[in-house]
């Protein structure tokens, strides 16, 4: 809740006589999960199956890396004993301004406004939704569309045939983004360049503070650096499978 009053996702309540000719709120609702590495979440989530193309959202391609881009950047780190580094916008949706007029349902007890907070906490408030939220068809694309000129403002360079690796070759550093999950690739050397970038992107973007990658995109990354080996598994998500393909016979 505080992450979206810091970001004014919501624009203030309205009377549902004063919504626009033709236009329903979408409902919005909040899911719980827990991660693998026993972390609490919290989500608000818009039920984006209630939006309609072309009133509500326009174009939802966002393009993301191919695979082989990024084997390719793990052998060059075994062979070279590069740094990898990575991180997770936090809050990725968020800063980004919606493209259409979408008002949404939000539940009361969520106070997207503390100083225009209901009593009591039961039902639910209408806002223009001025900024994106899980759930919208065109999120992705919107965050792509903004997270992209802060890497290149930040003296990276756009791949023209990986539109998702953003690189540096004077500092070198290779920047690999999926969504709002991103993989910084340094020699040792560039060390110093790579640690001034990730706190130049933390000023722009919430960010997580830089970790050694142990986990891409569901696979988990085994590194053994004196032998300069690298090595993904998918092993958690077969077990995951298995046990689900179990419970379902």
């Amino acid at each position: 809740m505080s992450a979206h009053i810091k970001n004014k996702t919501f624009g203030p309540r309205i009377d549902p006589k004063d919504l626009p000719a033709g236009r329903k709120p979408i409902p919005l609702d909040v899911i719980l999960k827990l991660k693998r590495d026993g972390t609490e979440k919290a989500r608000a989530i818009i039920k984006g199956f209630h939006m309609t193309a072309g009133l509500d959202f326009n174009e939802t391609f966002a393009p993301v890396p191919c695979a082989t881009v990024l084997r390719f950047f793990f052998s060059l780190a075994a062979k070279y004993d590069w740094e990898i580094k990575q991180g997770d916008v936090r809050t990725a949706f968020l800063m980004s301004e919606m493209d259409t007029e979408v008002y949404v349902a939000v539940p009361n007890w969520f106070r997207p406004d503390i100083e225009e907070q209901p009593e009591p906490m039961h039902g639910y408030g209408i806002h223009q939704m001025l900024k994106g939220v899980p759930g919208i068809p065109q999120g992705p694309r919107l965050f792509n569309r903004k997270s992209r000129c802060i890497y290149i403002n930040n003296g990276l360079k756009q791949c023209k045939s990986e539109f998702c690796l953003y690189y540096c070759l004077e500092r070198h550093l290779y920047l690999i983004v999926w969504v709002d999950d991103l993989f910084l690739f340094n020699p040792t050397a560039a060390t110093k360049q790579a640690t001034e970038l990730w706190k130049k992107l933390q000023e722009e973007l919430d960010l997580d503070d830089p970790q050694d990658v142990d986990d891409c995109l569901s696979c988990y990354v085994r590194r053994d650096r004196p032998n300069r080996t690298i090595s993904l598994t998918q092993e958690p998500a077969i077990r995951k499978l298995r046990i689900t393909t179990k419970v379902g016979q």
